[in-house]
């Protein structure tokens, strides 16, 4: 297993967490394996895992330990390490003290009356590096059994309470493999490269990994076992796939082993998700009484049987129908909740599949009379908040707000659906094998908010490069749960018939900007009660009074060709400069006579400093200026249909110069003097937003249409 396909591993649990932790919680699916009293005792490849301290919340045992460095974020350099790759293999796991802290055990080879070279310089380099080892001789130490009595160990820690804690359950015989379900999790999971996350522990975890309310409806998790072991395995670079299943000594006393009674069937949700679907979840319900009385069961196990009653009664008091009687005259099949974004803002619909004549296919919108009654029967994560309208396709009834439910009725949900999409770009699908549960999120489209600082920078590694990281999550048949992570570049998407992504950032800073005084470059930035402000080096130059914020660049100008460089922005409809010591140069600023949204882009097209700047007005053209305001005797605006997203792009093949022009639905090309595109593509030949512009000769370029093919465009 290699060092890329380890970071694929933290990122889908990461993911796992973020499906999981909402999708469960409502789920209430897995499965129970009881153990016995007799404790299961691990050797050969997974020997290690009794040296780790019973308070892990997370464990894993690998035996390429180079990678698994790097998986568990031990300091980067050291995965490059030679020492690393001379060793046999590595268990690691993360104990909560205030954070999540690492302990790594490391098999140095067989023991002997001397230490080891190769142990002598792992302890040395991880000293080197501030962590704290301690060294093990398996032939002398107390507590160890079996193999590892045979073997010269080295542990790591950058804690060294952590460190000592171990040694303390090592002398003890107390280790991770007296927690109730480890080491049978372990042991069924079938690979010496196995993850194994304490559910009981699981509040601790998710600290590490979601930010705010993205992790506040993860509790239920902790109940839902004491284990969760995933055996890990790809089918080659960019997907990643884990295995797993819970495990736990209270099946007695839980719904999970009620649920797992309950008939798998397999969704077809994906059918009428749009394409652009940050989260998805689904639950086939191929026998609604079954499935209650399962629920009410375990309701009744956790002494909350009376509380949900009540809540279904008091609902069928103010509707005059019951949740549950409603639902089965519906004769639903599948019930589901998705988001996705509507312009900036995210929106939440449940789906409810039926087969009642009642509710027949409508493209309108209408007042949605039962609010509440999927939450109220099937759980919290239905509780999507404005359940106030709804309107029906495809046999589904899809309820929220007015926005979220226009998506639908206007045609715009459905135009490119998830099933499609995903059928073009991935090998992975929802509606694949009978299902107890299904749950789909999209790493590029899930909000950055939702991961911590330090999860985002491995999500943000892990999306590197790709269009689309779509992650599946099921739990099948026989109660297994099915993780599924996949890096894809888009091979093919369709052709939109309605513009979406109508929002224009507009950046806020800062912005690096050179001062011709020191050399050094400075941030250039606003503050909130819009003072303009230099700072060099975290250092304050200074702050000036501004009365409106700018509109999202700044940029640096030799105004009066000197060598003196002044800094360029724009605000309302004007273009100002100020200098290095915060004062406004003489000649600005300039008013354009238009709003500027964005801009502007400097260009000095002739190299003799006469500059002219282009921006974005708030009436979605782009237009040329000189420093006084006026526009070039040729020029023409630019403008399109749907939404312009960005300044212009400036490319040159041989003595010409063209603007590419990124739009909320395709990339248009103009020529240098603006006017019409000359791109005029339709349908499925459209350029691709995204699309990279490859220069093949002076005439032509080369771009991604949204049939998936590459084109040469010939532009003169």
């Amino acid at each position: 297993m290699d060092k890329k396909t380890l970071i694929l591993l933290l990122s889908v649990l990461g993911a796992m967490i973020l499906l999981v932790g909402t999708a469960v919680a409502v789920l209430y699916s897995g499965t129970y394996h009881s153990d016995t009293e007799e404790k299961i005792e691990l050797d050969g490849d997974l020997a290690l895992l009794s040296l780790i301290p019973s308070d892990a919340v997370m464990v894993a045992n690998f035996n390429s330990v180079p990678e698994a460095l790097t998986f568990f974020d031990f300091p980067a350099a050291l995965a490059e390490q030679d020492l690393f790759s001379r060793l046999s293999s590595v268990a690691v796991s993360l104990h909560y003290a205030g954070s999540l802290v690492p302990l790594y055990i490391f098999d140095t080879g067989r023991a002997s009356a001397e230490t080891s070279q190769l142990a002598t310089e792992l302890m040395d380099f991880a000293g080197s590096r501030g962590y704290f080892a301690e060294y093990i001789d398996g032939a002398t130490q107390n507590g160890l059994k079996g193999r590892l009595t045979k073997r010269e160990l080295v542990l790591v820690s950058p804690s060294s309470t952590v460190l000592k804690a171990s040694l303390r359950h090592i002398e003890r015989s107390v280790s991770v493999l007296d927690i109730n379900g480890f080491s049978e999790a372990v042991k069924d999971a079938g690979s010496s490269d196995v993850l194994a996350v304490s559910n009981l522990h699981f509040s601790k975890f998710v600290p590490a990994v979601l930010s705010g309310r993205y992790g506040s409806e993860t509790g239920f998790v902790s109940s839902l076992s004491d284990w969760t072991a995933f055996d890990i395995t790809k089918s080659d670079m960019s997907n990643v796939v884990m295995r797993g299943q819970a495990y736990s000594d209270n099946a007695g006393d839980t719904f999970l082993s009620s649920f797992a009674k309950t008939p798998a069937a397999v969704s077809t949700v994906d059918e009428v998700l749009p394409d652009y679907t940050v989260f998805a979840a689904s639950l086939p319900v191929k026998d609604l009484g079954g499935y209650r009385q399962a629920l009410e069961a375990y309701m009744d196990s956790c002494q909350k049987l009376a509380k949900y009653k009540e809540k279904l009664k008091l609902l069928s008091k103010q509707k005059g129908i019951s949740p549950e009687t409603y639902f089965t005259d519906l004769k639903l099949s599948e019930i589901a909740t998705a988001t996705f974004k509507v312009g900036n803002k995210l929106e939440r619909v449940n789906l409810m599949k039926v087969k009642t004549k009642e509710y027949k296919d409508s493209a309108g919108v209408h007042e949605y009379g039962y609010p509440g009654f999927a939450s109220a029967l099937f759980g919290a994560l239905f509780n999507i908040g404005d359940e106030s309208f709804y309107t029906c396709r495809n046999g589904w009834i899809v309820c929220g707000s007015r926005e979220a439910v226009e998506e639908y009725s206007s045609g715009r949900a459905m135009e490119y659906t998830l099933k499609n999409f995903m059928s073009d770009n991935s090998r992975f699908s929802l509606s694949g094998s009978p299902v107890r549960f299904v749950a789909y999120s999209s790493l590029v489209h899930t909000p950055k908010e939702a991961f911590n600082k330090n999860m985002l920078s491995v999500t943000d590694r892990m999306k590197d490069g790709a269009d689309y990281v779509p992650v599946v999550f099921s739990v099948g048949k026989q109660n297994e749960y099915n993780i599924a992570l996949q890096k894809a570049g888009i091979r093919k998407t369709k052709a939109p018939k309605f513009e979406r992504d109508t929002i224009v950032i507009v950046p806020k800073g800062p912005f690096d900007v050179k001062n011709s005084g020191t050399g050094k470059m400075n941030k250039f930035y606003q503050q909130d009660n819009n003072y303009l402000c230099l700072s060099e080096n975290g250092k304050p130059l200074w702050a000036v009074e501004f009365a409106t914020p700018i509109c999202g660049t700044a940029v640096n100008i030799d105004y009066f060709a000197n060598g003196k460089l002044q800094i360029l922005f724009g605000s309302t409809s004007k273009i100002y400069a100020i200098d290095r010591l915060g004062r406004m140069v003489s000649g600005f600023p300039v008013d354009l006579k238009k709003e500027i949204l964005l801009g502007p882009g400097l260009y000095d097209f002739s190299g003799n400093k006469r500059y002219n700047v282009m921006v974005l007005h708030k009436d979605n053209t782009i237009a040329m200026y000189n420093l006084r305001g006026g526009k070039p005797a040729s020029w023409k605006d630019i403008t399109a249909k749907d939404t312009i997203k960005s300044l212009p792009e400036k490319i040159e093949l041989g003595n010409s110069t063209f603007w590419v022009v990124r739009t909320s639905l395709q990339t248009l090309i103009f020529p240098f003097m603006g006017g019409e595109t000359l791109t005029s593509f339709e349908g499925d030949k459209m350029i691709r937003p995204d699309s990279e512009i490859k220069i093949i000769d002076n005439e032509s370029v080369e771009v991604t249409a949204y049939d998936g093919k590459q084109r040469i465009v010939k532009l003169k």
